[in-house]
């Protein structure tokens, strides 16, 4: 949860009431916690109350292009863009 914490820029104080049930984190929070581990908020919500829901395939996608390295977005990027020519291409 620490590193959480840190990307989410609370500190370690509120990290530490978090996972010692002093406190519980903010809706905004817990939002932002929920999209690092590539959960919507209420697939994450869903997550905390027992019921196991994975995240969707394109929440996962959108996770690991905002994680890649930045030469390996520019290969995504450009076979996007190939995409997106091939189809216009097709539709005229």
């Amino acid at each position: 949860m620490t590193i959480y914490g840190h990307k989410i820029n609370v500190s370690y104080a509120a990290v530490s009431k978090w996972e010692n049930l002093e406190s519980i984190p903010s809706m905004d929070n817990l939002e932002k916690i929920g999209k690092l581990a590539g959960y919507n908020l209420e697939e994450f919500l869903q997550y905390l109350e027992g019921k196991k829901s994975e995240p969707s395939q394109i929440d996962t996608i959108i996770r690991q292009i905002r994680e890649m390295p930045p030469k390996q977005l520019v290969l995504v990027t450009n076979a996007v863009a190939d995409r997106f020519y091939a189809i216009a291409e097709s539709v005229g």
